[in-house]
């Protein structure tokens, strides 16, 4: 009889310390092709994975408690389509099932603890060491740089949390600010594309531009559409003009942060009557030219 009980108490133990060892790690991959090797590869092994594809693709998700929202916000991003790879180990790191880890369900929260999604460990998942899943379902109850939390259940016991920021597939630059929408490209030029003269590059050292980032794929890739003003030369056969008596006015582009080109028709503040030529607008992000 005491056998029984000792016996029955030390696997009482054993489940309680199982569950309070259990190591939760959640992934979120911003890559569909990085997405697809590591479930095909079976799991994440951070000590083999490129330095530069864990970096640029794969975040390990961070506990609230671990997190300021100041300097976190713009690594930890997640969209709707953004893939989530859920892994548990044990406190011998050695990667278990979701029956061995006692994961009954997945909770999506916003930070003020209202429900906004779930995701059940159903019997045929429970032998996989492995969960997926995304914020698709919650993708029109959200908005930019909302707090989601992510809960991680054991019946009615939590286990573990984690946070990240959701990022909408079209935000205006600067959206925390007062007035978002606006930004101030640096390294822009002008081109003029004449004819007798060939291509004529000058710079435009004041630039302001309004618009929006619109993100593509499983991830934080991006084009950003914007009007812009900025002043500038332009040359004709008589007379040159300086950077305060014009400049360009038009639409650009802006490709992942790294180069900006767009179309713009320069004006001419003193009213001269002489035509001036259309430009073309290109520049290059500052950590492109500054990078080693």
């Amino acid at each position: 009889m005491l056998y029984r009980v000792v016996f029955l108490l030390f696997f009482i133990f054993s489940s309680i310390n199982l569950y309070s060892q259990v190591d939760i790690r959640i992934y979120r991959i911003s890559s569909n092709d990085v997405f697809r090797s590591v479930r095909d590869s079976g799991g994440i092994n951070e000590s083999k994975l490129k330095k530069n594809i864990f970096n640029k693709y794969i975040i390990r998700l961070k506990r609230p408690h671990d997190m300021t929202k100041d300097v976190d916000e713009d690594n930890y991003k997640a969209e709707d389509n953004s893939q989530f790879y859920v892994e548990i180990y044990n406190k011998s790191e050695k990667r278990i099932s979701l029956e061995e880890s006692g994961i009954s369900n997945i909770v999506i929260e916003r930070d003020n603890g209202s429900f906004l999604h779930e995701i059940e460990v159903k019997n045929g998942m429970k032998n996989e060491n492995k969960l997926i899943f995304s914020l698709n379902e919650i993708a029109d109850k959200v908005e930019e740089k909302d707090e989601i939390h992510i809960k991680v259940y054991k019946e009615k016991t939590v286990l573990d949390e984690f946070l990240v920021y959701y990022l909408n597939p079209w935000v205006f630059y600067n959206s925390t600010n007062s007035i978002p929408g606006f930004w101030f490209p640096v390294n822009m030029y002008t081109v003029d594309f004449e004819v007798n003269k060939g291509a004529l590059f000058s710079a435009a050292p004041i630039s302001i531009a309004f618009g929006g980032k619109i993100h593509w794929g499983s991830g934080m890739n991006y084009i950003g559409i914007s009007a812009f003003i900025t002043s500038g030369e332009s040359f004709n056969e008589e007379d040159q003009l300086s950077y305060l008596e014009n400049a360009s006015i038009g639409g650009m582009f802006d490709f992942l942060g790294i180069f900006n080109i767009g179309f713009g028709y320069n004006i001419d503040f003193r009213k001269s009557e002489k035509k001036l030529i259309p430009q073309f607008v290109l520049g290059l992000n500052y950590d492109i030219l500054n990078s080693k």
